[in-house]
């Protein structure tokens, strides 16, 4: 689109985001077809930006394709507009675009919010990058911004968007959402934690794992503020009310960031994470003791803590018997 001398806003917590051709792996006759109709499509980069809009640009020139402007940064472009304007966040999160099944039809869908800009997701769909359309947009129940970036996956055949619930300094409450991701419809929610008494509460991104590999998750890992790392089964089922959640990590110091997970040996999970918040200001010049950790999922239910986990600080020793390992 012709700019018309506007200036691009700021890009602080998106990181682009590069599309080309459909590259997923997967046995699937209907994809190797959406693929192969695809396998020219112009190669787009997208991210969010501090002026209230998503931006698509062509990767190879730099042209700026479109720019979506989702219902949630409407309200600050009286702000925005003002000459007095002094910075406000609005599209401050990274874009995560996937190829998925909508109502039988493939399709590449960006999803996104506005992360610390609101508490607002949306979707559309840049199958064909030239001319996306708008799938949906929606507002998360507890109105928290600062949320989690979004995980696109399928459960039991039906394709989702998850969510982990925005900072949460009033009721200390962390949440994994769930949505339709043709539709926008919330399918429902799982509370992690709750704790009055804590300061601030917040949920990470859930890792997704596809256990047997077959193309639909299985469980996911979501981290909170209070400590925890816990272990979401889906059974099957795209209805949070059918899941199971334990424990999978119980500790006293905070996580913000996203936990990684890894296939281990005998069917294991590993499960990678690191302590630590810089979300405000007192966490400029906080010291406290701050650690990385591996817990092995062993998918029996049990919960780990430093205590049952191997000390390899200062030397790296045997992890026979243990439930993991930390560094601090």
């Amino acid at each position: 689109r012709y700019r018309q001398g506007w200036s691009l806003g700021d890009i602080i917590h998106s990181t682009p985001v590069v599309v080309g051709s459909p590259s997923m792996f997967l046995v699937d006759e209907s994809y190797e077809a959406f693929r192969m109709n695809h396998e020219d499509r112009r190669k787009m980069v997208y991210v969010g930006a501090n002026d209230g809009m998503v931006h698509g640009f062509d990767a190879e020139t730099g042209h700026e394709a479109w720019a979506f402007v989702p219902e949630f940064a409407l309200p600050k472009f009286k702000a925005m507009a003002d000459s007095f304007y002094c910075h406000t966040y609005t599209c401050d999160q990274t874009v995560t675009v996937e190829d998925a099944k909508l109502n039988g039809t493939w399709k590449t869908v960006l999803a996104s919010g506005g992360g610390k800009g609101g508490a607002g997701l949306f979707a559309l769909d840049v199958t064909y990058p030239e001319s996306p359309s708008l799938l949906w947009q929606a507002f998360l129940p507890n109105g928290k911004k600062d949320h989690s970036e979004v995980e696109i996956v399928s459960i039991g055949g039906r394709s989702m968007v998850l969510v982990g619930s925005g900072f949460d300094n009033a009721d200390m409450e962390a949440y994994l959402y769930a949505y339709d991701l043709a539709s926008g419809d919330f399918m429902g929610e799982v509370m992690l934690s709750s704790n009055p008494r804590a300061d601030r509460n917040r949920a990470s991104k859930p890792t997704v794992v596809d256990f047997d590999l077959d193309g639909q998750a299985d469980m996911a890992y979501v981290a909170d503020m209070l400590g925890s790392v816990y272990r979401i089964t889906f059974h099957g089922s795209p209805y949070p009310n059918s899941w199971s959640v334990n424990e999978l990590y119980e500790g006293s110091q905070e996580i913000t960031a996203d936990p990684v997970a890894a296939y281990g040996p005998n069917g294991f999970i590993y499960v990678y994470f690191g302590t630590g918040a810089y979300l405000e200001d007192p966490d400029m010049v906080t010291s406290g003791q701050q650690s990385f950790l591996c817990v092995f999922d062993r998918h029996d239910g049990s919960t780990a803590t430093k205590g049952n986990m191997a000390d390899q600080t200062n030397s790296v020793g045997e992890i026979d018997g243990y439930m993991g390992w930390y560094i601090d």
